[in-house]
């Protein structure tokens, strides 16, 4: 299978980065893009200053100009490869951290959030202290 997941957390204090990538067609695209969509969220989101001032509108903003970006430069690195390379991915983001939970992708990927009872008792929100905020 053409897929990968990232889970980092260097440059981003009090948040964690974690990725899953849906490949298709080959490698090529994952390996550019399990480094480079990270380093251009964090170049975007200033390291963790935009997600710690939990503007929403300056996080979508950042994070569709990452996700832009990234994808020029995939152009651009397969377009100079000595051989066609026809892969691709999808990529779904997710940045946690703060008592806040923000996702992103791009492509048909998507994130199904469940939460689970199993040995926590009643269901009671009051324990679920964070936002989920889907861009």
């Amino acid at each position: 299978m053409e897929d990968d997941v990232v889970v980092r957390s260097d440059g981003l204090e009090g948040f964690t980065f974690a990725a899953v990538f849906d490949g298709h067609g080959g490698f090529s695209a994952i390996d550019f893009l399990r480094d480079e969509l990270f380093k251009e969220c964090l170049l975007s989101l200033q390291g963790d200053l935009l997600l710690s001032k939990k503007d929403i509108s300056a996080i979508r903003e950042a994070l569709h100009k990452a996700f832009v970006s990234a994808d020029s430069k995939l152009l651009t690195w397969l377009e100079a490869m000595p051989e066609e390379d026809k892969s691709g991915s999808t990529a779904t983001v997710m940045f946690l951290g703060n008592y806040s939970l923000i996702i992103s992708h791009v492509g048909v990927s998507c994130v199904v959030y469940v939460l689970s009872q199993l040995s926590l008792g009643p269901f009671n929100w009051s324990w679920m202290d964070f936002k989920l905020i889907l861009l």
